[in-house]
């Protein structure tokens, strides 16, 4: 792949310096860049985030390329040399290309449609809303998003979308999980924490055996359970919740998920006696 994307094979390649293998310009400044080992490891910190690498080729054609480079060292931890790897994004580049352009086209569609449309991720909370949304509930599309629809609904309709729920699925079912919190998120907003509390309860006992111990859907009920005890000010009882949300956001999204980054200040908060 390497003598490919550089137009060297390797017989011709073996003893010519790395500079004139490795050519290497930033895309949009055009500007060259070194090829020692040591300026490859810097160039992650110092190139900016908008700008990509082009791999020029022995003949001048230009590939995009994402690159990494280590040092190879002896026991001593004195280098001895390095390796440098890099690969072709092309690909990569016109799919996300190709995916934006069909997410673009959707929301037009979506937008000119006399219907509402909205869309959620895998957490169940709600990402965009179409324009029709926006001009019936006469709110900023900021508003909406995640749980913040829910502060639209009045209470007595979403008491009833939970009775036809727990009446069509069960009692015990996620999907009757998900309208307890937001029940309980709305009722939190309001200022009901006493009401709030009760169904974030509920929420997390059918939760945690439905789902299982490490979903991140737990991790959501636990965090918004921790909220009302925090603003209850029940801080013993809001810790070990922010902490078992933080944990399980970490092993099931990653430690830079907003998710998990939201529950860790939260909790960082809490146990340094900011609240």
């Amino acid at each position: 792949m390497a003598a490919e994307l550089t137009g060297w094979p390797e017989r011709e390649a073996l003893g010519r310096p790395l500079a004139q293998i490795y050519r290497v310009v930033a895309e949009r400044s055009r500007i060259p860049q070194e090829s020692s080992p040591s300026a490859i490891m810097d160039r992650g910190r110092f190139l900016q985030p908008s700008e990509s690498l082009l791999l020029v080729a022995r003949d001048g054609t230009e590939h995009p390329i994402e690159e990494t480079a280590s040092w190879i060292r002896s026991g001593k931890e004195e280098a001895r040399g390095c390796v440098v790897a890099f690969r072709d994004v092309h690909e990569r580049r016109e799919a996300e290309l190709q995916l934006r352009e069909s997410e673009k086209r959707f929301r037009l569609l979506a937008d000119a449609a006399p219907v509402l449309i909205w869309v959620s991720g895998p957490d169940k909370r709600c990402t965009w809303f179409n324009e029709r949304w926006l001009e019936f509930v006469g709110r900023p599309l900021e508003r909406e998003i995640g749980d913040g629809w829910a502060e639209n609904v009045h209470p007595e309709d979403f008491e009833r979308c939970l009775r036809i729920q727990e009446k069509a699925l069960g009692p015990d079912h996620p999907f009757t999980a998900l309208t307890l919190e937001a029940l309980g998120n709305l009722h939190r907003d309001r200022g009901d924490l006493a009401r709030a509390q009760a169904y974030l309860e509920r929420c997390v006992r059918i939760a945690e055996p439905a789902l299982g111990a490490e979903h991140p859907d737990l991790a959501y009920y636990l965090a918004s359970l921790a909220n009302v005890y925090r603003d209850e000010r029940r801080f013993a009882a809001a810790e070990p919740l922010y902490r078992r949300a933080l944990a399980i956001f970490e092993r099931a999204l990653g430690a830079g998920h907003p998710s998990t980054v939201a529950c860790r200040e939260n909790y960082e908060a809490l146990t340094s006696g900011v609240q």
